[in-house]
């Protein structure tokens, strides 16, 4: 997020779980008939046809962030890894993606969740593939409210000599806490912290010359509209 923006809006977010199975056979016999394609082939067929089908849909954007594959797989979802066993020699039996997905509105979330559902469900030969969806974040809506707390704050900034404040894209944005309370509340408005850069990557970093920025402009905008 640059210098210059703030947020008024931030899409909401599910995480989900596909289970892909087959029949654990000599690698051999796959593609025959009677063993099928494995797990393997399955899972990369219900990816590819999200990745074909719903990838150019705006504001809306479907992660497959761990893969575990083979004869055996099984994740530890609060810690992020996982442990698959398998041998080249043998058809994958199991594989289990979890990935998430980030829409603009409810009616997107809806009509996403079931296009992904209707993808894993007409299964390649000889496999099967469940998909679980489970909510975690409402959508931040963008409102007029929002907005005219947006323009206050950029007051706030042009008076202390800093660049008029704008809304960043929402399709540019993760999810954060204020999504939660966004409908219980007048007005919202987000990202008043420092600034960075390489969000959620190894490369992430903290511009620190941006603090005493932000907190200049909070303190002014507290003591002006606190009341």
């Amino acid at each position: 997020m640059s210098p210059n923006q703030l947020i008024t809006e931030r899409r909401g977010l599910s995480e989900w779980f596909l289970t892909s199975t087959g029949i654990d056979k000599h690698s051999a016999t796959i593609f025959q008939p009677e063993t099928g394609f494995g797990a393997v082939y399955e899972s990369a067929r219900v990816l590819d046809e999200i990745r074909s089908k719903l990838s150019g849909e705006q504001g809306l954007t479907i992660n497959p962030g761990l893969i575990l594959g083979g004869a055996t797989a099984q994740e530890d979802v609060p810690s992020g890894q996982g442990t698959a066993s398998g041998r080249k020699t043998t058809i994958a039996r199991i594989v289990s993606v979890h990935g998430d997905l980030r829409f603009s509105s409810e009616e997107q979330r809806s009509s996403a969740e079931a296009r992904l559902q209707e993808i894993a469900s007409h299964s390649l030969p000889q496999t099967h593939s469940e998909l679980k969806i489970k909510a975690i974040m409402p959508v931040m809506v963008d409102r007029e409210s929002n907005r005219k707390l947006l323009q206050a704050y950029s007051k706030v900034s042009q008076d202390l000599d800093g660049p008029a404040l704008e809304s960043a894209p929402s399709a540019e944005r993760g999810g954060a806490d204020i999504s939660y309370v966004n409908k219980y509340v007048t007005a919202s408005l987000d990202g008043l912290g420092a600034w960075g850069q390489g969000a959620h990557s190894e490369n992430e970093t903290i511009d620190l010359s941006s603090l005493p920025v932000v907190t200049k402009r909070a303190a002014l905008f507290i003591s002006r509209y606190g009341k």
